[in-house]
């Protein structure tokens, strides 16, 4: 085999490689399809008809894509018990089957979108709407420090989660500048996070916060560990087969050819 066949292979196999990694790391969310097919109606009924009822106007030319998804639970008040907390997910509770979306204009967050299952056990869009630019600037923020990011949503706003140097640094979406608690002016520690969330359940003297506060969202993950074959995974392998194959043949073809 000459040295330009094993060179051709070496790039098809490198190629195959970096496709079923890329595929591995996009379905590390493991987001159903079911899921995702609901939202991406759910952008198309935003372009066609939702943006002019919610107050945006598109341009023709402007880039609709899907943004991050999480699932959806909240921060629960029975877990707010005035004890140190490690992490603000410690006060947290999933919501099953409740995802969270923002709709993405020419790659920047616009605004968001919920999906979760109707009464006949079907995912559809439950809410859309709100200003996600602030969103946007914060998420930017936390990723510069690190990769592994988790939302929280609490008090009706949503506050980023990740880890620097062994511990755990927060930032809301709140806007800087107006003088509110926990503005994105800066990362917060979980102890002051926590300590905001429990003051406002030990001032409330009404039944708002019964069920909890606000919500969180955290980046949705696979139940089972282990590693599962899904529909990425099988189109990417099938595809790399298929052009080892045809390689292949071909360089068999030309050898023939030859000889």
């Amino acid at each position: 085999m000459s040295k330009r066949v094993y060179i051709i292979l070496l790039l098809t196999l490198s190629l195959l490689f970096s496709l079923i990694v890329t595929s591995i790391t996009l379905a590390q969310n493991d987001i159903p399809d079911k899921v995702l097919e609901a939202a991406e109606l759910g952008i198309t009924s935003f372009r066609i008809r939702d943006a002019a009822i919610l107050g945006f106007e598109l341009e023709p030319e402007d880039k609709l894509t899907l943004g991050q998804g999480f699932e959806i639970s909240c921060v629960d008040k029975n877990k707010l018990d005035h004890k140190k907390k490690k992490s603000l997910l410690d006060v947290t509770t999933v919501f099953k089957e409740s995802w969270n979306f923002t709709i993405d204009q020419n790659g920047e967050p616009l605004t968001f979108m919920s999906i979760g299952k109707d009464r006949g056990g079907n995912y559809t869009v439950t809410s859309m709407g709100g200003d996600a630019k602030d969103f946007g600037i914060s998420l930017k923020k936390i990723k510069k420090e690190t990769d592994d990011v988790k939302l929280v949503v609490g008090g009706f706003n949503y506050f980023f989660i990740g880890k620097k140097d062994g511990k755990e640094i927060i930032i809301s979406s709140i806007p800087s500048g107006k003088g509110e608690a926990l503005d994105n002016s800066k990362f917060r520690t979980t102890d002051e996070v926590v300590k905001h969330f429990q003051k406002l359940v030990d001032s409330s003297k009404s039944d708002r916060y019964a069920g909890g506060i606000g919500g969180s969202v955290s980046a949705s993950k696979s139940k089972d560990k282990g590693f599962k074959m899904n529909k990425l995974h099988i189109m990417t392998i099938a595809v790399g087969i298929l052009i080892i194959i045809a390689l292949t043949i071909t360089l068999l073809r030309r050898k023939l050819s030859r000889a």
